[in-house]
This record gives C-alpha cells, sequence and structure tokens, in this order.
C-alpha cells in the first residue's frame, strides 16, 4: 500500500532540481518511519546507511544518511531514477553523508545540492515503497526501500475529538497469589487524546515487556527498588520512536480497550488483566507488523516483504519474496538459517513464501514452526551463500 501524499512531480537533471511547490499531507498528526540500507555484494566493506521519512502537518520531509563510504562522487537512485549526487570525503570518525529532502520551499538551497552546508533538495514526488541505490558509476553499493507512511495509520490521522471522556484505574491480578507484588492499569482518554499506562512495584530487578492481545507492544525495566512502569500517549510530541520505555511516553498506536494485558518475563507471566473501557474510535488493536526486504543488486527487481501477525490464539510471521529467479532460497535471521523459500513463476510472477507460524499447518508444506523473535533482527534472503534481499524487522512495537 502507497501514500496518497498529494506531492507534484518534479525532473532532474544530474544534480540539478527543478523545485516547485506541493499540497499538503492530509494527516495532522507527525509521524516518522526509518529502514536500513543493505550493502550489497559490491559494497565497500564497513559501509552503511538508513533512510528516514517523517510526515508532520504539512511538511514532509526525508533523509537518507551514509556512513564509511571512500572518497568519491555518489550518485541517489530513488525509484530507479537519479535524483542527485553527492560527494563523501575523509573525515576521519566523523565519515559520513546526510541527503536530505523536503516539501517546503524555503528550505530547499539555493542550487539543491546535497553537497550545500544545511542544504536540502526539493521532495517533489512520493517515496513511499521505493527502491534506493547508492550507486558509483552505475554499480550499486547500498539499497534499501523507503518505509511507507499509511495515512490510515491512527499516528498519522487519529481524530481525537471522538475520543470518549473516560478514567479507568485497574489493579493487575498477580499469576502467583502469594505475591507480594503489585500492578495496575491507569486508561485515560477525551477530546485531547489518549494515555495508557502500566506500572509494577515489588517485581524483581530486570526487563519485562507488556503483552497485549498475545502481541508484545513495549519492554519496560524494573529497577533495584522493584519499580517500573510504561507509558503511551496519542500525543505525538510526548512520545519516543523506541518500544523501549526509559521514562518517557510511547506513541499509543493500538486501543487497550477491551484487550487482555499482561506483564511477563521470558515465558513467566506475572500479571494479567483485561481493560473494561470504552473503545477509541478510529483506533486499530495491536496485531499486524509488516516491513520489507530490499534487493542488494544480486539479482535486479527481487523484493520482499515481512508481515508479523498475531491473535487470540495464533502468531504468525510470513515471508514472501517476488522478482527473483526460481530456485530455492534460504532465510537467514541474525545469521542463522531458519527456513526455506521455492520461488516458481505464477500468475504474478515468480514468487515465494515460507509461514513461520506458532500452529503450523501440517498440510501446508509452507507453514513451519515459529521457533525464533524476528523483533530488532536482520532477516536475509540467500542463494548459494550470495545475500539476495534483506532488511532489518522492526524492534517491538
Amino acid at each position: 500500500m502507497n501514500v496518497n501524499v498529494p506531492f507534484v512531480a518534479f525532473a532532474i537533471s544530474s544534480a540539478v532540481l527543478l523545485c516547485s511547490g506541493a499540497d499538503a499531507y492530509a494527516g495532522s498528526k507527525s509521524i516518522k518511519k526509518e529502514a536500513s540500507l543493505v550493502l550489497t555484494a559490491d559494497g565497500p566493506i564497513g559501509a552503511s546507511g538508513d533512510i528516514s521519512v517523517e510526515v508532520r502537518g504539512r511538511r514532509a520531509s526525508m533523509s537518507i544518511d551514509v556512513e564509511d563510504l571512500p572518497a568519491g562522487v555518489y550518485d541517489v537512485f530513488i525509484g530507479g531514477v537519479n535524483r542527485i549526487s553527492f560527494t563523501a570525503m575523509n573525515r576521519g570518525a566523523d565519515n559520513g553523508n546526510e541527503i536530505e529532502f523536503t516539501n517546503r520551499q524555503s528550505d530547499v538551497s539555493r542550487d539543491c545540492s546535497a553537497d550545500a552546508e544545511g542544504g536540502k533538495a526539493f521532495l517533489g514526488f512520493d517515496p513511499s515503497g521505493l527502491v534506493v541505490e547508492i550507486k558509483q558509476n552505475g554499480t550499486t553499493l547500498l539499497s534499501g526501500i523507503v518505509p511507507i507512511i499509511d495515512p490510515n495509520d491512527p499516528m498519522a490521522n487519529m481524530n481525537t475529538k471522538e475520543f470518549p471522556k473516560q478514567n479507568v484505574e485497574l489493579p493487575m491480578t498477580p499469576v502467583d497469589p502469594t505475591t507480594e507484588s503489585e500492578a495496575e492499569i491507569s486508561f485515560k482518554s477525551s477530546q485531547k487524546g489518549a494515555d495508557f499506562e502500566v506500572r509494577a512495584k515489588g517485581l524483581p530487578a530486570g526487563d519485562f515487556d507488556i503483552i497485549v492481545n498475545n502481541t508484545k507492544v513495549a519492554n519496560f525495566s524494573v529497577n533495584a527498588k522493584g519499580k517500573g512502569k510504561v507509558r503511551f500517549t496519542s500525543r505525538v510530541r510526548n512520545t519516543m520512536l523506541s518500544a523501549k520505555a526509559q521514562g518517557n511516553h510511547l506513541p499509543l498506536n493500538f486501543d487497550p480497550a477491551g484487550a487482555t494485558i499482561r506483564i511477563v518475563q521470558g515465558a513467566t507471566d506475572f500479571f494479567t488483566a483485561t481493560l473494561v473501557a470504552d473503545a477509541l474510535p478510529g483506533v486499530a488493536g495491536a496485531g499486524e507488523i509488516e516491513a520489507n526486504l530490499a534487493p542488494t543488486g544480486a539479482q535486479a527487481g527481487g523484493r520482499g516483504d515481512l508481515t508479523y501477525e498475531t491473535s487470540t490464539n495464533l502468531t504468525e510471521f510470513d515471508v514472501e519474496i517476488e522478482g527473483v529467479t526460481p530456485g530455492t532460497y534460504d532465510v537467514f535471521v541474525d545469521g542463522v538459517s531458519v527456513g526455506m523459500i521455492v520461488a516458481a513463476p505464477s500468475s504474478e510472477g515468480v514468487t515465494g513464501e515460507i509461514v513461520f507460524s506458532s500452529n503450523p499447518l501440517a498440510s501446508d508444506p509452507n507453514e513451519v514452526a515459529l521457533t525464533f523473535d524476528p523483533f530488532g533482527k536482520t532477516i536475509q534472503i540467500m542463494q548459494a551463500g550470495v545475500v539476495i534481499l534483506g532488511g532489518d524487522f522492526p524492534a517491538a512495537p
């Protein structure tokens, strides 16, 4: 799915951008997404990069950061089009380059050069889902896919004016009835927004996870005094991007009303509760997370999709590839082989899929047991030891 951001198209000749106006993004909230640039087989060892896209009301921006490239001139291809060039210079410890695009005319540098100090290029196209390639002399060295900001994302288009006014305080039930530890939930909402908090005391020091309807939505640390908490809010300016609670608020991009909330550590449940409250209109419950796999250049046109989905009784991690050469491919998670995909011609081209499931169907050869946690891990599709596709799955939301 693509974002229907009404950008105005523009033309490029070498590093010259023909700048023109752009319309506004439909949403009223700020939302940011990031993705990694994957080193291709031809890329210099040690080089890396990432892509960041942000929409804030009428403003949209994208930055491409690359590090540890040898000195020289490089081209930035987005969607197969040479958008701009930049010069990498050896600067010792600070050996990086940032290429910035914006849809705001006043922020665009006069010459639209990526090398201009503080200058930004004009974002006159919708980059969502497009392949980014860092090339030198026609050879792709780094590759990645621009994250998609969905206008239906609750954090992008949340209509808080429809939120009910409520203030719910709920003690959580300990799994061990003899424990002296305590936990409680606080859930508040009004036309100004919604806040959700889980607090615990008396737990052993360490890291714990918050599970909402079998989906991990955050983890938090309990200090030496046995206290810890996680706070979520729909008020975007107060949120962090990380799912690690460290005193600030996390984005409330799910509706906890009616959900079963658990505090767990590893395979051990400590507390549970069902939050009886009024639902937040237009906000989906926790359940599905998606990401893309970027081509490394080893096979032109290849790409992949990752989907993690959970429900009350089932959790699945789906890996799909397309546009690759027919054959067998290995799926690696943080360098460990976890399964194989057979890519074959179909009505949609050459495609292949493997589903890692908490309850795999014995009758489906494409379903295997889910024995790993994909969150925050590097996923690679390899053939004969060569990385064909790769990318990082997001950290737990």
